[in-house]
């Protein structure tokens, strides 16, 4: 009953590291090698995905920029007095040093003098079907400009 089935631990019974007892051993490398050849991947993987969405959003803010230029010459031509009528238009313009490609349509609405403009805007002339933006605003040529401060 009095014999002991295991070793106690101590000094004599722990792996020996080398003369000063410090470092890695080859397992301890290689499983560390391991986990930074599948970590180090993965984040760059992350790291382009969040560059490439940098990118688009900054695209489709350009894009918003463009379209809400088109919808506001547009109040400006109405506001001086042209005519508001149905019509279709496209053009090309510059914003964050990249040319944009939109096209603007002017429907009538169910309500009466009531006119809704749709621009959609695209990177190339090939995508307008596929535009990165598409603005809507409503258009009244009756409609009565908001009063300025001081008058």
């Amino acid at each position: 009953m009095g014999e002991q089935l295991y070793a106690p631990l101590g000094p004599a019974s722990q792996v020996s590291r080398g003369a000063h007892g410090k470092g890695f051993t080859l397992v301890e490398v290689m499983v560390a090698l391991v986990v930074i050849g599948v970590a180090l991947p993965a984040l760059l993987v992350t790291v382009y995905r969040q560059i490439d969405g940098v990118g688009y959003l900054r695209d489709k803010a350009a894009a918003s920029w463009v379209a809400s230029n088109v919808v506001a010459e547009n109040r400006i031509l109405v506001r001086s007095g042209a005519p508001l009528v149905e019509s279709k238009d496209s053009g090309v313009e510059e914003m964050a040093s990249r040319d944009w490609y939109w096209w603007s349509q002017i429907e009538k609405t169910t309500v009466a003098e009531m006119f809704r403009v749709t621009v959609t805007v695209a990177a190339a002339e090939s995508d307008e079907k596929t535009p990165l933006v598409t603005l809507v605003g409503y258009m009244a040529p009756s409609v009565p400009a908001p009063a300025q401060a001081g008058e």
